[in-house]
């Protein structure tokens, strides 16, 4: 058994970012054993043809590969009744100068405007969704737009140049387009990226606008360019696709690397970053958005400074901005750690999907950690039980006596609504689930397995090597996260269940009932030297026998097990998640709005913040899972906010009852899992505004009480997450 203690190479791989291990090994791969890049990629993804020069750490499954079960299947069905209905699809209900606004079917509206961001999001997300629920009337309404706009290509691409919105909308729909081929077949969508982008140059690229210092959203397109190769695409996209990276694209990205790799930014150096050197004070989604495209860039280029720059922008948002839900603050630009700063729904979809970008570039499992915390603490936040409504804003505290003052149009943004102006967030929202749902398995080097986060799930894919390959499916039981306890059935030999035409593959031929492959399982980032990770393997017949797993030479992040499986073999792993608390203080990441912002001015009113440092506050967690004391407004008399806590982690009390979950899932306020804290009411007006230093019990304006937090998902829009100290 190996306790979850950091290992001198595992600390080697977190130094560097997971860098250097990684590029050692897959040179290990290439040239000492003669794994063919063909071999190493074609396992997972048949429609795969074209492979990069340094090989994904993590290999993509094809899409419909995995599908959720349990609390997440529940939720994202609900998603699709609720935001992702072809009946209550929102876009054909808006109207802008009397004009329907449903985007790329009824053909390009206003050019300028958001409204094509918002339905490519829209489509983008569905499509996904479509495919891992295996929804065919979610993926016929999927494939008539789609359709339109294949059989329409001028709404696609007759405007390159001089176009600052377009770039960017093209870039979400071939996403769009992406997905849908590689889960249906469909040549068409293909052929359509491949013909848009084959007279494209990195000069068209080229934008005008608040955010080029950062690098443009219209850079992004690098993504369409080096997918479509891959699926079969002329090598002349992935000089193209290079080529927006260089000083010749004008785009600010080159600019942005560049700043990335400075020594300064580097070190995540505090002086740096509030002085604006390390471009955090960019537009939450752009800065996202780019930043992933340089580690994408990596693995076609070779150049590893092209992976330095990514590593270090996420670990800089990571130290800098990440709020206690797990997404960046984003209002719109980011701006630090604080109770109140804001987080744009539209950065929770954007922060999980280009994080799986760096799972599969770098193989680093702190990716996978942070795309986990998002999706089961942000992304809940963002949204209300029955998907039928959204914030635009979500911050770690809020009352409704903190939107007493503030304009009706800041206000709003922080409330539950079906549609959000602009409306990005609206066509945004759903994408967070289909692409956590998608990356929670991918495939290794050797021909393997890797669960990459956790939660219930059955991932139907093909392992193995050269002609020692057969099809397998895992079936992942368990109500993770607000439970300890994972069970894997592995079943060897089945039928391919994936949508649409699939690629012939003889795997699917394999009558085999065993097969020798590695399983890789990601070890939390929240393992501490306290706690362990057990892992037991129980064969038909037979009892659960204990694992001694070691960490994986090449991707120390994931303890590996290696043997021969056969049907039946069950998989158990039991966490022994710790409840911690931790104090900590406000972060100013050296954004001043009161300099002016075009975003801020546009869409705020003048409603944006600034972030008072060094203010000390209590979070609450166990496990990925972040702890609120809700607040919410249903109740007949809403709960009072002014506590200051005991931040000690062993006078707290942690309750679970995961076996009462509700069903269907919608993240109810009788939480599954609560913590019980030690607090004194105060003098306190707002959540926003936290007390200068810790409170002593001469401060409490009443006796001690037991306050009842739940999961920062379950508290939805009002809550506290952010407490003030109390030191008894």
């Amino acid at each position: 058994m190996s306790r979850c203690a950091t290992s001198p190479v595992y600390a080697h791989a977190q130094v560097a970012g997971g860098v250097s291990t990684w590029l050692l090994w897959s040179v290990f791969f290439s040239n000492v054993i003669g794994l063919r890049s063909e071999n190493i990629h074609g396992n997972f993804d048949l429609r795969r043809l074209n492979h990069p020069k340094v090989p994904f750490a993590l290999q993509p499954l094809q899409w419909g590969s995995v599908s959720p079960r349990g609390w997440i299947e529940e939720w994202a069905r609900q998603a699709s009744k609720g935001a992702g209905s072809p009946t209550k699809a929102v876009f054909a209900q808006i109207k802008v100068n009397n004009e329907s606004v449903d985007g790329w079917r009824n053909g390009r509206p206003t050019v300028g405007g958001f409204w094509d961001e918002d339905s490519a999001y829209w489509i983008d997300g569905m499509t996904r969704l479509s495919l891992v629920l295996k929804d065919a009337t979610l993926l016929d309404r999927v494939k008539r737009d789609v359709e339109f706009v294949v059989h329409n290509p001028d709404n696609f691409h007759n405007t390159w140049q001089g176009d600052v919105v377009e770039g960017w909308v093209r870039s979400i729909y071939s996403r769009a387009l992406l997905a849908y081929y590689d889960g249906t077949g469909a040549q068409e969508s293909l052929d359509l990226l491949i013909t848009a982008f084959k007279n494209y140059t990195a000069a068209d690229s080229t934008e005008t606008s608040d955010e080029t210092r950062q690098g443009s959203r219209s850079m992004t397109q690098m993504e369409a360019l080096l997918e479509a190769h891959a699926y079969g695409g002329p090598s002349t996209l992935v000089d193209t696709a290079l080529a927006l990276m260089s000083p010749l694209a004008k785009n600010g990205g080159y600019e942005f690397m560049e700043s990335l790799l400075s020594d300064e930014c580097q070190r995540l150096d505090p002086t740096a970053v509030t002085a604006g050197q390390c471009e955090q004070h960019a537009h939450g989604v752009t800065y996202n958005e780019v930043a992933k495209l340089f580690a994408m860039g990596y693995s076609w280029s070779g150049n590893l400074s092209h992976l330095k720059a990514s590593v270090a922008a996420f670990d800089l948002v990571d130290k800098f901005d990440t709020q206690p839900h797990g997404v960046n603050s984003a209002d719109e630009d980011m701006n630090g750690i604080a109770p109140n700063t804001r987080t744009e729904t539209c950065d929770v979809s954007d922060m999980i999907y280009s994080n799986s970008w760096m799972l599969r570039a770098t193989g680093n499992g702190k990716y996978g950690d942070r795309m986990e915390r998002a999706f089961i603490n942000a992304a809940p936040g963002a949204v209300n039980r029955t998907f039928l409504g959204h914030v635009y804003f979500q911050s770690p505290n809020l009352s409704p006596a903190d939107l007493v003052g503030l304009p009706s149009s800041t206000s709003a943004k922080f409330q539950e609504q079906w549609w959000h102006a602009p409306p990005c967030c609206t066509g945004n929202q759903v994408r967070m689930l289909p692409n956590f749902i998608h990356h929670m398995w991918f495939g290794t080097p050797d021909g393997g397995l890797a669960a990459t986060m956790y939660g219930p799930n059955v991932v139907n894919t093909t392992v193995g090597v050269g002609g020692q390959r057969a099809r397998v499916l895992v079936t992942v039981n368990t109500t993770y996260p607000f439970s300890t306890n994972i069970s894997m059935t592995i079943t060897v030999g089945t039928p391919a269940t994936r949508v649409g035409k699939t690629p012939r593959d003889p795997a699917d031929e394999s009558e085999a009932g065993n097969i020798r492959f590695p399983l890789l399982l990601r070890v939390p980032a929240w393992c501490t030297k306290d706690t362990s990770m057990r892992v037991s393997i129980r064969t038909p017949g037979g009892s659960a026998v204990p694992v001694a797993w070691s960490r994986d030479a090449a991707l120390p992040s994931f303890a590996r097990i290696v043997r021969v499986w056969t049907s039946g073999d069950v998989v158990e792993i039991s966490f022994d998640m710790e409840l911690k608390s931790a104090v900590q203080k406000t972060v100013s990441n050296g954004w001043d709005p009161q300099a002016g912002n075009t975003w801020q001015d546009r869409l705020l009113g003048g409603g944006h913040v600034t972030v008072v440092p060094d203010l000390p506050f209590c979070t609450v967690s166990y496990g990925p899972l972040a702890f609120a004391l809700p607040l919410e407004t249903t109740r007949p008399a809403p709960l009072p906010f002014n506590f200051a806590v005991d931040c000690n982690a062993s006078t707290m009390v942690i309750d679970t009852h995961a076996s009462a979950m509700a069903s269907p899932w919608d993240w109810p306020l009788n939480a599954p899992v609560t913590v019980r804290v030690r607090a004194i009411p105060f003098a306190w007006n707002s959540t926003w505004v936290l007390p200068t230093h810790a409170l002593s019990t001469s401060n409490a304006t009443g006796p001690a009480q037991w306050l009842t937090l739940i999961p920062y998902g379950n508290a939805k829009e009002f809550h506290v997450s952010m407490f003030p100290l109390w030191k008894p």
